[in-house]
């Protein structure tokens, strides 16, 4: 597959790790849309969008150049409410198309349960937001949770795929990136995504540095850079997309039990006993989420992948 508007236009995608963006070098650089990753941080009022990325979504509206956002969704976490928070932070920031970035490998989560929490996610973000696609890799479905080849058809798709970079990070003008690293080859299917669905590539992979955007200490920081079907990018925000079909799979049983910590506080190990390293503790009354219980040695498996002693622990 190929970005077959040509000659496409570039998008750069940023987050919280980059301090301030130069807009006028983006724009003058041919930058035609910023895509801004959506992080979280921690307020007396609960969850807050972090500070770098209120700075970068100024920035970008007061450029005139059209938001995208994405959010990295951790498939341990409700989908629901993950999607609910990530559209009620954002509204205010006429946000003209909204990404779900299923990439999560962490944890023992199954395939099945990995791809149907995925998928959840991006139903609901659709749900609320119609112009809302999927941001993944063919590495990830194949390897991580093929069950998403059911439902990705029925979604506008961003893929990774980084053929041809540096080896090493570079510093580059935006006219050496185009034209000596601007794809022109094929880019390999995602299972399940549709061609006609597919409407932009991520081909560099933090190793060019290219103006525009900075560390506090004007710095060049590595950038991810995409391009898109220049069609897809002049129509932002202009209609609305049809609706999602309705689900093509079950919604599967829950798989984990809800425990409460009896003790003062519990260990969480790496492994099945007291020789394994703390993970990490929980006080008494937190709830931790089982996945199975190890009968052998009176330890349980938690969905996060650590170990808990049972005799700690009630059915919640």
């Amino acid at each position: 597959m190929k970005i077959t508007s040509p000659p496409g236009v570039l998008v750069i995608d940023v987050s919280m790790w980059d301090d301030h963006l130069n807009m006028a070098e983006l724009i003058d650089g041919g930058v035609k849309s910023v895509i801004l990753g959506v992080y979280k941080k921690w307020a007396l009022t609960g969850w807050v969008l972090n500070d770098n990325c209120k700075r970068i979504a100024d920035q970008v509206v007061a450029s005139g150049l059209p938001l995208m956002c994405y959010f990295f969704y951790y498939v341990r976490n409700d989908p629901i409410k993950d999607a609910n928070w990530f559209v009620d932070i954002m509204s205010s920031y006429l946000v003209k198309f909204w990404w779900a970035d299923c990439e999560d490998t962490t944890g023992t989560t199954s395939a099945l349960l990995r791809s149907e929490q995925n998928r959840r996610f991006m139903l609901q973000l659709h749900t609320r937001m119609p112009n809302s696609g999927m941001y993944t890799a063919q590495w990830y479905v194949n390897g991580y949770a093929p069950e998403m080849d059911k439902w990705l058809p029925h979604y506008q798709t961003w893929i990774a795929q980084y053929k041809y970079q540096p080896s090493l990070k570079t510093s580059m003008t935006w006219n050496e990136l185009k034209s000596n690293w601007l794809p022109n080859y094929d880019v390999q299917k995602t299972p399940g995504m549709i061609e006609e669905n597919f409407v932009g590539h991520q081909f560099t992979g933090d190793r060019i540095m290219l103006p525009g955007v900075y560390d506090l200490y004007n710095r060049r920081l590595v950038l991810d850079v995409n391009v898109f079907k220049a069609e897809f990018i002049s129509g932002l925000g202009s209609s609305p997309l049809p609706p999602t079909p309705p689900p093509v799979i079950p919604i599967p049983p829950q798989m984990f039990t809800n425990y409460i910590v009896l003790s003062y506080s519990i260990n969480i190990r790496t492994g099945a006993g007291t020789g394994y390293s703390i993970a990490y503790t929980k006080s008494q009354n937190s709830i931790l989420q089982v996945a199975s219980i190890i009968p052998q040695n009176g330890y349980v498996r938690l969905t996060d992948g650590n170990y808990a002693y049972l005799g700690y622990l009630r059915k919640a």
